[in-house]
């Protein structure tokens, strides 16, 4: 049986992409986004950049970066994507930078009583942990191809710390502890005692007492609003709060966690209700810093929050899945349970926080921020149940595709218009890979999202189709082997900016519309959950989706302050397109309508 890491010095670095490649990939993605006259002038100039020195020069220092990084048991790109992606990211965690996962109702069952259901979660999740430390967990494959598990690493040991420039990551030793949040309290409990996992019902206990004594006196509000803060003002409140002794050491039980738990006492009472409550619910309940948080209902809903900066949701996402799926089984077969909870368990501890007078108004500053961002925020679930991958395998049709060219033709019927496009690739099968871009909007998915809204005959719009997902197949395939043009340019973009030259290709404006990506969307893997994450731009959407045997499912979030977009507008219209492609497709599963 593998190791969970038993293949990372087996993988190949990550690339350089042949610089001719990228740039002619980079202008085949500008042609449906640009006038002939605008083309012509940007064709011009990515042609001067590719002949000149600097381009040729930057190309070199790359691949040499490769090498000289290998040798560092780094990629060329790891430690400027942290850097230019995530850590010098300003805004608000939720929603802008974090995600959220709803679990699957048959598997946190609502008739359950919360802390129960909570207990059973918490135990499974353990359980996953423990073959992790112990690197049991399975590598995982592409075809034959092992991809790198680094991102594993951060999952239960990692937390992220604001700073005045720029933020940090701060990863830990594996440690058994959790903290809970309940009723704005923090409390730190131990998942293990006399060297042994504590049972469901014991952690079930703990909870009990945490939440008891969180119910004598309720404060009006916790530190944990401003990890919900501008990153830099959070920052500035932080450096004052660790001059005190009680706040550093419960700054240190936070960071040294495995993972948060809230105990939150709403309850939602449908799907998108959840979605809000994960994505943005009561700051004071929350700390959004840390990699995951795992959060309870009283009604038994449940599902997580989670921190994007070292890691990206498929690795979360496999951790999560196996714990989910083993208490889907075990929701039919039974619990494992000691037979008695053990009489000599410690309890809980309450971590102390001293808010002094003067950080108060930046209490109340930090929580009407965050409630302007939520009352900004446009959710809606998406659950289209009339097929799913199965009925697209049938008919030898990509289900990613089929879907990528269904949210175009979504947007085009609503907004009578294309526009970037960006599909998150994987690059794992490299060392410590992590995501290429796919620019999914290209001449071919403009020209079938056009024909469909015509009079074409539909033999016509089917080969449309099928040349459109030949295209972003094609773009797919070179983004997980390490060819992607967004990620290429980035590095080049870097070098410049290091010594401080403006290059022409990186002022045009091509370059910026071409970036400027209002469908931000990603096939989430998963079989136990749906997620969810915001927009990328005002103006745009985020639209995370999983595609299962019968369905598809996926949440849809933008802005209500801007008056073009409309996130229950184009659910619906997504709904539409994919009922019309599917009609493309013969036969159609008439029965489910």
């Amino acid at each position: 049986m593998a190791t969970t890491y038993q293949y990372q010095s087996k993988l190949p670095p990550l690339p350089i992409p042949d610089l001719d490649k990228t740039l002619k990939k980079y202008l085949k993605s500008l042609k449906p986004l640009l006038t002939s006259d605008d083309y012509k002038n940007t064709e011009k100039i990515v042609e001067d950049f590719g002949s000149s020195e600097v381009a040729q020069r930057y190309q070199k220092i790359l691949q040499e970066r490769v090498v000289q990084k290998a040798k560092e048991n780094k990629s060329w790109l790891e430690e400027w994507w942290l850097k230019y992606a995530y850590l010098l990211y300003k805004d608000p965690l939720p929603i802008t930078l974090n995600y959220w996962l709803h679990f699957d109702s048959d598997i946190v069952v609502e008739d359950t009583p919360w802390l129960l259901q909570a207990g059973r979660v918490i135990w499974n999740v353990a359980q996953v942990k423990q073959d992790l430390d112990n690197e049991q967990i399975q590598p995982e494959y592409m075809g034959d191809k092992p991809l790198d598990m680094n991102q594993m690493v951060p999952i239960f040991t990692c937390s992220r710390d604001p700073g005045i420039q720029q933020d940090s990551l701060d990863i830990r030793k594996s440690n058994w502890n959790a903290v809970v949040i309940s009723n704005k309290q923090f409390y730190e409990m131990s998942l293990i005692h006399d060297g042994q996992l504590l049972s469901i019902y014991e952690i079930q206990l703990m909870l009990q007492n945490i939440w008891d004594d969180s119910l004598r006196s309720i404060p009006d509000f916790s530190p944990g609003v401003f990890t919900s803060w501008e990153r830099t003002k959070w920052a500035k409140v932080r450096d004052q709060m660790i001059k005190n002794t009680s706040n550093r050491e419960s700054f240190e039980s936070i960071k040294n966690c495995a993972f948060v738990v809230v105990l939150d006492p709403s309850t939602p009472a449908t799907v998108i209700d959840a979605c809000h409550q994960l994505a943005m619910g009561d700051p004071h309940n929350r700390w959004f810093d840390k990699i995951f948080q795992l959060i309870f209902f009283r009604n038994g809903r449940a599902g997580i929050n989670a921190e994007h900066t070292p890691l990206d949701a498929p690795a979360l996402c496999k951790i999560l899945d196996i714990a989910l799926l083993n208490m889907r089984k075990q929701n039919q077969s039974g619990y494992p349970l000691l037979q008695s909870t053990r009489q000599n368990l410690p309890s809980p501890s309450k971590l102390h926080w001293n808010i002094t007078p003067d950080l108060i108004s930046n209490v109340r500053d930090a929580q009407a921020d965050f409630q302007a961002l939520v009352n900004d925020v446009d959710l809606m679930p998406f659950h289209y149940p009339l097929f799913g991958a199965r009925f697209l395998k049938a008919h030898k049709v990509s289900p990613d595709g089929f879907v990528q060219l269904s949210l175009q033709l979504g947007y085009f019927k609503l907004h009578r218009r294309g526009c970037p496009v960006y599909e998150t690739a994987q690059t794992r099968q490299f060392f410590h890979g992590r995501t290429s871009t796919v620019r999914s909007f290209c001449s071919e998915s403009f020209a079938f999202s056009k024909i469909m809204c015509s009079d074409a005959p539909k033999e016509d719009k089917l080969a449309a189709m099928h040349v459109a997902l030949k295209a972003l197949r094609d773009y797919m395939t070179d983004c997980t082997n390490g060819c992607d043009v967004d990620r290429h340019l980035l590095g080049m973009r870097i070098l410049a900016l290091e010594e401080g030259i403006e290059l022409p290709i990186f002022k045009d404006p091509a370059y910026s519309a071409s970036c400027r990506y209002l469908l931000s969307t990603s096939n989430v893997p998963a079989a136990a959950f749906t997620g969810g994450f915001g927009n990328m731009y005002p103006d745009g959407y985020g639209i995370p989706y999983i595609i299962r045997g019968d369905i598809v499912k996926g949440n849809c979030v933008s802005r209500k302050s801007c008056p073009e977009t409309n996130s229950k507008k184009f659910v619906e219209s997504w709904g539409e397109a994919l009922k019309e492609m599917a009609a493309l497709l013969e036969p159609f599963p008439v029965s489910k309508l």
